[in-house]
């Protein structure tokens, strides 16, 4: 990477999840105070090594860094100090129709994506991400894979497998959550019902 023609920009996705990593490393070094940890083949933490690695591109010219996070002030030195000077820019989550387009990309690509009802899954899925969204999908899809793989028949993706990944993301005790919970199970009978005719 240090042969990255420049200029150039190197783009930290979820520089938030870095942190917590650097967070638990010191913790645990603390909690055993520094005796029986691994620190690596030069003894060096996680930390120095990663930090160091984007000091030395931060110290070429042509070089820019931009960092994703789920949330803002959730990074602290020295990982906000290789970012600064810091200019946050604020994502708000997809509107319904944005996470609409979203389903219906990714089914492009999955032809047992295809069927669903993708207006109903973007208005469960409010509030979640375009990553969360693709996750989810992508997880109902392997769901459906394993199942042809099982029976020997094709099966396709069913919107509870959706819903069920969906959840994993929402408020348990919000009403968008039961509401996907009634639409899953509403779902299961319905595939009960099939199995049973």
């Amino acid at each position: 990477m240090m042969n990255l023609p420049t200029p150039c920009i190197v783009l930290i996705e979820n520089i938030d999840n870095l942190q917590r990593m650097f967070n638990n490393e010191q913790a645990a070094i603390k909690n055993h105070r520094g005796h029986g940890m691994s620190m690596g083949g030069n003894g060096r933490s996680m930390q120095s090594e990663i930090t160091g690695y984007l000091r030395a591109l931060r110290q070429r010219p042509g070089v820019f860094l931009m960092a994703t996070a789920e949330h803002t002030g959730s990074i602290k030195s020295p990982l906000l100090d290789l970012v600064e000077p810091l200019s946050e820019i604020e994502i708000l989550p997809p509107s319904k129709k944005e996470r609409r387009d979203v389903l219906v990309y990714f089914a492009k690509s999955h032809p047992s994506f295809t069927e669903l009802d993708v207006d109903r899954i973007a208005e469960l899925s409010d509030g979640l991400s375009r990553r969360e969204i693709i996750n989810a999908s992508g997880m109902a899809t392997e769901t459906a894979y394993r199942e042809s793989l099982r029976t020997g028949q094709y099966s396709k993706v069913k919107i509870g497998d959706v819903l069920v990944n969906i959840a994993q993301y929402i408020d348990h005790d919000s009403q968008l959550y039961k509401a996907v919970e009634d639409e899953a199970v509403a779902q299961l009978y319905q595939d009960i019902e099939a199995e049973m005719l």
